[in-house]
């Protein structure tokens, strides 16, 4: 048995294994091992021992030092900034300041606003210990007298005050439009940002390249039509152990409706299924009170191939209370073929308790034989005057119910 002791928050990468040595061998060990962002610059110890499984009293181990250097960087990422604004409005630009360094420093923030637009942050100095983050939001006074459009560029550099080697900034820079009011309108189109990649991936001589395009992003001026998509192609994953697998879907969603095409999870209840990684579509939808919905899906990557089909029809009685009815059909390739129904609880019957019941029936057949079994779970949540917090939960299935459990 072998055991590897590491820093607190260090972690380990390559697992622990039990190995056999003979008489007089020797054998190479590799230790893999993760060291945190926020680990403070000087020297660690790590501890490797072996020992005999049947007798402890063989053993041996050996300590290794490691030495952390110190590390100084900073990073400044775009939260939320405005694509277009009213000549004359004020708008914000909120960025995340985060301390890469193993090392607690003093930020300073330096704004840079052109057109002369006056700019000010909400904080301008601030303490970071190692790896944490700092919101900043920034507000900019346009000018409503301009008589065309213009980019406005807002540059934010955050400086380290205190850091021993040398002077560490991050900046970045964000365009906005400033759109004079005689136009009367902020766009002429309606946009939805995408991102388009190119990801390479090698390993043990082989090597792939692979194309994405993704996005999301709303339909509609008010924000109630969504839509969400991925194109991911070719499969890497067998080339390296960085290599993503191919993946293709497409999601629409408004208040009443939802619509997923393509490789996703599909779920329909914690009994029947959940997360299930396949390629198929799924529909819902939303009428006042009545909720219902059904997908389809085929298993990708896994023999024997599975297929499942199913549906759902819930009823909101209020706000507080709601009943589902499901229903699922497995086929597995060859071999077995199964139906399961389950009916679904979910209540709240006062405001720091909620409460989900479900019971599952299913049938399965195997090899021509037919054999049926039930399941059911509870789950209890709630607080006593917001200071103790409570969380119940029992999940029982048949050794022949062919549901998720």
């Amino acid at each position: 048995m072998e055991r590897v002791q590491l820093p607190e928050g260090w972690q380990l990468i390559t697992r622990e294994f039990p190995f056999q040595l003979g008489p007089g061998k020797r054998e190479v060990r590799l230790v893999s091992f993760f060291v945190p962002l926020t680990a403070l610059a000087g020297r660690y110890q790590l501890t490797y021992s072996v020992k005999d499984r049947r007798d402890y009293g063989v053993s041996d181990e050996d300590r290794v030092e490691i030495v952390v250097l110190p590390v100084a960087r900073l990073e400044i990422i775009k939260e939320e900034i405005p694509r277009s604004v009213i000549a004359g409005e004020e708008y914000q630009a909120r960025f995340l300041i985060t301390n890469l360094s193993n090392a607690r420093s003093r930020i300073a923030l330096d704004i840079k606003s052109s057109a002369g637009y006056p700019a000010r942050a909400d904080i301008s100095e601030f303490l970071l210990a190692p790896g944490a983050r700092q919101k900043v939001t920034l507000t900019v006074q346009t000018n409503k007298e301009i008589r065309k459009k213009v980019s406005h560029r807002l540059t934010v550099t955050a400086m380290a005050l205190d850091l021993k080697n040398g002077e560490v900034t991050a900046a970045t820079s964000v365009v906005v439009e400033v759109i004079p009011r005689i136009t009367g309108v902020k766009e002429r189109y309606h946009r939805v940002p995408g991102w388009l990649k190119v990801i390479g991936a090698g390993e043990g001589g082989k090597s792939g390249i692979q194309f994405e395009f993704s996005g999301s992003g709303t339909l509609d001026e008010e924000g109630s039509k969504r839509i969400d998509f991925l194109f991911r192609g070719p499969d890497v994953q067998e080339t390296s152990i960085f290599g993503l697998r191919d993946e293709y879907r497409l999601s629409l969603q408004s208040e009443r409706a939802e619509i997923h095409i393509g490789d996703r999870g599909y779920s329909l209840s914690p009994l029947t299924e959940q997360h299930r990684y396949g390629r198929g579509a799924e529909a819902a939808l939303k009428l006042k009170r009545l909720r219902l919905g059904g997908f389809y899906l085929k298993t990708r990557r896994q023999r024997p191939e599975e297929k499942e089909w199913g549906g759902y029809l819930g009823y909101q009685f209020n706000q507080r209370l709601r009943l589902d009815l499901n229903f699922l059909n497995k086929q597995r390739e060859g071999t077995a073929d199964a139906n399961l129904w389950s009916i679904q609880l979910l209540a709240e019957p006062i405001e720091s308790l909620s409460m989900e019941l479900e019971y599952g029936l299913g049938r399965e057949k195997r090899a021509g034989v037919k054999k049926t079994d039930n399941a059911w779970r509870a789950k209890i949540r709630g607080d006593i005057k917001g200071k103790v917090i409570y969380f119940f939960q029992k999940i029982h299935a048949g050794s022949d119910y062919p549901g998720y459990y």
